[in-house]
């Protein structure tokens, strides 16, 4: 059998983060980093088709629906269907969008709610999509190998696929991301739920533009916000993490996959963690990795299984208070942060180890 060969790929572009000793922000642009669900749209070539039927749609878990899976054409960044109503996709235009759901600032958790919803309710109404990008769907749906959470995928002929279900079109004009957001601005119709992502342009001289971008990342830290994107104006959107894209922030963030967890202990300062999950086991990027900062609710234990009459949650603490600082059993889990489930955590830096340093707990992925 012949070797693929083909390059690794993510189903978005995805930044690398700023570097001050090595990255000059000058004449770049910058917006504010939204805290919300990236999504992008494929122009409708999918919508109201079965999932199953689609060459880039992620059906890993689709077995456990009760129903067929419908696509909508709006997808995650894991290539999972993103149950927007009709009348919030019945305003998106015939070409592909990159961008990001958002509800405001501070409303991470109320947004992920609406937005991973399977029955799209009426918080849908106070959801934005944020268009920072229009990918060319050459390179969209360019064929690669995905990796993204437990899940691996080949994609292969998208791009022919895509082409056969409709009539959306390539702006083949826009040859940089400079070109692309002047095509937005001026056809893009916006409501109040579709908008274009503001984009300011760095001034042309170093000094001037990281000046600039400090001023600009604490106002919008002060604000309540996450950070800055800078984005190269002669690139183009690309499948992978490029260094076209940058992250401005005052803390990382990672994500990793839980695999396990261990117990509190009592200690003289009063600590209530006895019975309970002291710190969350994850891994990342193949290391081990103990998680904590969790609120005393996150942090009930419980049983998989129970024999009759037993309670799971009375089961597991009576467990976890024996043995103290130790890690579970496969029998006792966290049902708010189930193995195999992902999760955000910050951190200063990396060891040379590419360990991560102060690495706490932030929010689910």
């Amino acid at each position: 059998m012949a070797s693929r060969n083909l390059l690794k790929r993510e189903y978005v572009q995805l930044a690398h983060v700023y570097d001050a000793k090595k990255h000059s922000p000058a004449g770049w642009y910058a917006s504010e980093k939204l805290d919300g669900q990236r999504a992008w749209w494929d122009g409708g070539a999918s919508r109201g088709k079965p999932a199953s039927q689609v060459p880039y749609a992620n059906t890993e878990k689709d077995h456990i629906r009760v129903n067929e899976v419908i696509a909508t054409g709006l997808w995650s960044r894991y290539g999972n269907v993103i149950y927007a109503p009709d009348w919030f996709l019945d305003q998106l235009p015939g070409y592909c969008l990159d961008g990001e759901l958002w509800s405001g600032r501070g409303n991470f958790q109320t947004n992920q709610a609406t937005v991973k919803d399977h029955n799209p309710g009426p918080g849908w109404r106070n959801v934005r999509y944020m268009v920072f990008d229009s990918p060319l769907p050459s390179l969209l749906f360019k064929d690669g190998d995905v990796s993204v959470q437990a899940y691996k995928v080949y994609l292969r002929d998208c791009y022919p696929w895509w082409q056969k279900q409709t009539k959306a079109y390539d702006i083949y004009q826009c040859t940089s991301f400079e070109a692309v957001q002047n095509f937005l601005c001026g056809n893009l119709k916006m409501t109040d739920n579709l908008q274009v992502h503001t984009q300011w342009r760095m001034p042309f001289s170093t000094p001037g533009a990281v000046q600039e971008l400090n001023v600009r990342l604490n106002e919008i830290l002060e604000a309540g916000g996450e950070g800055i994107i800078l984005r190269k104006p002669s690139a183009l959107w690309e499948p992978h993490r490029s260094y076209n894209s940058l992250k401005v922030k005052d803390f990382n963030d990672a994500e990793a996959t839980v695999i396990g967890y261990t117990t509190g202990r009592e200690t003289d300062k009063g600590s209530k963690l006895l019975g309970m999950m002291g710190a969350l086991i994850t891994s990342y990027k193949g290391k081990r990795l103990e998680l904590s900062g969790f609120k005393e609710s996150e942090r009930q234990l419980s049983t998989l299984q129970s024999e009759q009459g037993q309670d799971p949650l009375l089961h597991a603490q009576h467990w976890a208070s024996r043995n103290p600082e130790k890690e579970v059993p496969d029998w006792i889990t966290n049902p708010l942060f189930p193995r195999g489930s992902q999760v955000t955590f910050r951190y200063r830096e990396l060891t040379d180890d590419g360990i991560p340093k102060e690495a706490r707990y932030w929010r689910k992925a």
